[in-house]
């Protein structure tokens, strides 16, 4: 496996072994001492991060969540101590799916029939900037003939 250039792993497939020293310290900033979070960005997959962090919720406990954003933007968060990490998965694909099963507060498109509404809403906005799109090409194509 390459080193990480701009930390993110290239060669890493759904049938590479998962182990945890793909993921890296992430540098949390300012105040965030109590915090860690590790992530593993590759270039054929998306990311996966881990993040231990103290709430704000029920007079601040610490809660882990691990996130995974695919190549498309879409990201499924899975809290309430997940560490994938801990969860003994054998591959990136094996992982990933996890992740995916386990999300509890942020769902990727996949899991969009959970949400009607928002899956309405998201096609609703993509018709509309299909429709924007059309109407410039359109305008070109005019252009083209005059």
């Amino acid at each position: 496996m390459s080193k990480p250039t701009l930390n993110e792993w290239n060669g890493i497939k759904e049938n590479t072994p998962f182990e945890s020293k793909y993921f890296l310290d992430v540098d949390m900033g300012l105040n965030t001492t109590q915090d860690i979070q590790q992530a593993c960005h590759t270039s054929a997959l998306g990311s996966i991060t881990v993040l231990d962090r103290l709430t704000g919720y029920e007079g601040y406990i610490r809660d882990v969540e691990t996130g995974f954003r695919d190549l498309h933007g879409e990201f499924w968060l899975a809290s309430g101590n997940f560490n994938i990490l801990e969860k003994g998965c054998k591959t990136f694909g094996e992982a990933i799916e996890l992740i995916k099963k386990n999300a509890n507060n942020c769902v990727g498109i996949e899991h969009d029939e959970k949400f009607p509404i928002q899956r309405a809403k998201k096609a609703e906005e993509r018709v509309k900037e299909l429709e924007a799109r059309i109407k410039e090409l359109e305008e070109e194509n005019q252009n083209l003939k005059i």
